[in-house]
């Protein structure tokens, strides 16, 4: 299958010209929490950056367009512009609000090729005045990440194109359904391409970080996990509504989506499913509207209701202004939701069946009035020079109060180890000579570094880091220790590194990489 993938680069802001809320010259920036969520290309070439504080951009372009961030706008008016769309493809499909799929071998055959469909789309777009990159490759994560890049990768060539791009990719589009946090670990660690996240064995990323790493790993390698034994419905769980009065106002169309929402959610987990892909079906007398939404991760009631309602109001709103001279307006006689493509619910979680944020909640509050409070902890980062101390953890649910920006002169440097050890676990260092060696009042070693006995394992070192000395809590009556960073085989030939602490006169493994 070949993807055709339209990007309609800071959407947000595309959308609030749309709603004339702005001009397309001006220097727009949606927040969000005070803070910069989008901005388009006039506001970035003023200085203004994703994550600036609102201050900070009145500072700089005084003049700017700032609106809040508004996902039921940005869904209506790309509505419009979907339904636009209609008229290249015979089947579209929508990843998100400024994303959007085409079967390009299907659009291909019919406009006689590839480049020439491409090319009607973005005539399309070009008409509104919205601004959009094409890209088609062979598999839809390729064909997004191409149109991000505006390329069109040749048939089989999916993994040449992927090995150059940056890592980054992943955790910039929410669409491909990666975790952002995984792809700064992963930067971390020296990963900055999609061609080095390939090399790494499959294997090894399951084990690290699980279902995430995987799913990353299969969109650097050109696989497309959507199309693998997705379980497909055996009986028909689509719902309709035939209202009493046609619809035609948006506050009751509202109301319809979400009941409607409702009832096939409940025909879903009847049958022991989840929807991944869905179409919109709405009747106006005699003609008929149908648009079909496609998600990375299953869709839940409120989605469901937002995107039903998304497409109605753009469906009305374009009815009443056809049908502006008319008496009665002409609404929705009959509103059908069918789940076109279905998987079975990701039920190996911690949480169970349960995804919504409500239900872990309400799990976390009842694990907590069992063992208490201060037993049921969250992690969360700060600053520290060391591996244990840039973690602290606090009470689930209570509000932390955020780390204050400091400079930690001497932190480790990254990447960071991998996995602490226990806080007793002492080792002995030793020289060629099968010396101890020790750490002197200089913060240097009194002989160098060739072998490591921990526990019962043995290693041979062939190269070290340090000693750097640490001045610790001394108020706290913390001794000032140092750290050194090794680089060791075992007697397999094993490779493997630890990180060691000098404290109190002898050596611990802090932590291994």
């Amino acid at each position: 299958m070949r993807t055709l993938a339209l990007w309609f680069p800071d959407w947000p802001a595309q959308a609030a010209v749309l709603a004339n809320l702005a001009q397309i010259t001006d220097p727009i920036v949606i927040a969000e929490q005070h803070a910069v969520a989008v901005s388009n290309l006039a506001a970035r070439k003023r200085g203004i950056r994703r994550g600036m504080r609102l201050r900070n951009v009145h500072a700089l372009a005084p003049d700017a367009v700032v609106l809040s961030r508004d996902h039921e706008r940005d869904g209506r008016m790309f509505s419009d512009i979907a339904d636009s769309l209609d008229a290249v493809a015979a089947h579209i499909e929508i990843m998100r609000p400024g994303l959007v799929l085409i079967d390009a071998a299907a659009a291909g055959r019919y406009h006689g090729s590839e480049d020439i469909a491409a090319e009607k789309a973005l005539d399309t777009v070009a008409f509104s005045g919205m601004d959009c990159s094409v890209g088609i490759a062979d598999e839809i994560p390729t064909a997004i990440i191409a149109a991000r890049c505006g390329k069109v990768v040749p048939p089989g060539q999916s993994a040449q194109f992927l090995a150059t791009q940056p890592l980054n990719i992943l955790g910039v589009e929410p669409a491909l359904g990666c975790e952002p946090a995984l792809i700064d670990t992963l930067n971390q660690l020296g990963i900055s391409t999609l061609g080095e996240l390939k090399k790494l064995r499959r294997s090894d990323l399951a084990t690290r970080f699980g279902a995430p790493g995987v799913h990353c790993h299969d969109i650097a390698c050109g696989h497309n996990p959507r199309r693998i034994h997705l379980a497909q419905p055996t009986v028909d769980m689509s719902v309709r509504m035939i209202p009493e009065e046609p619809i035609t106002r948006i506050d009751v169309a509202a109301f319809a989506a979400r009941t409607l929402a409702v009832e096939l959610h409940s025909t879903l987990r009847a049958h022991g499913y989840s929807c991944l892909r869905l179409t919109i079906t709405a009747r106006f007398g005699e003609s008929e509207h149908q648009r079909t939404w496609r998600t990375h991760l299953p869709l839940d009631e409120q989605a469901t209701a937002d995107r039903v309602r998304w497409q109605l109001e753009g469906w009305l709103n374009a009815h009443n202004r056809a049908q502006s001279q008319a008496d009665e307006p002409e609404g929705v006689t009959e509103l059908i939701l069918d789940p076109i493509e279905c998987a079975n619910p990701t039920a190996h979680t911690l949480w169970g069946n349960t995804d919504t944020q409500a239900d872990i909640h309400r799990i976390i509050s009842r694990i907590q009035s069992q063992v208490g409070v201060d037993n049921v902890l969250q992690p969360q980062r700060v600053g520290g020079r060391g591996v244990a101390e840039r973690i602290t953890y606090h009470p689930c649910g209570e509000q932390a109060e955020a780390p204050t920006p400091h400079s930690w002169p001497g932190a480790l440097p990254a990447p960071l180890p991998t996995q602490l050890a226990h806080p007793a676990s002492m080792c002995t260092l030793v020289g060629a000579q099968g010396q101890a060696v020790t750490i002197t009042r200089d913060a240097v070693f009194s002989t160098a570094p060739a072998g490591l006995q921990w526990g019962t394992k043995r290693y041979l070192i062939h190269s070290w880091a340090g000693p750097w000395p640490v001045l610790r809590e001394w108020w706290l009556g913390e001794k000032p220790c140092a750290r050194i960073q090794i680089v060791g085989v075992d007697t397999h030939n094993n490779p493997q590194a630890f990180l060691l602490l000098w404290v109190e006169g002898r050596w611990r493994v802090e932590a291994t990489y």
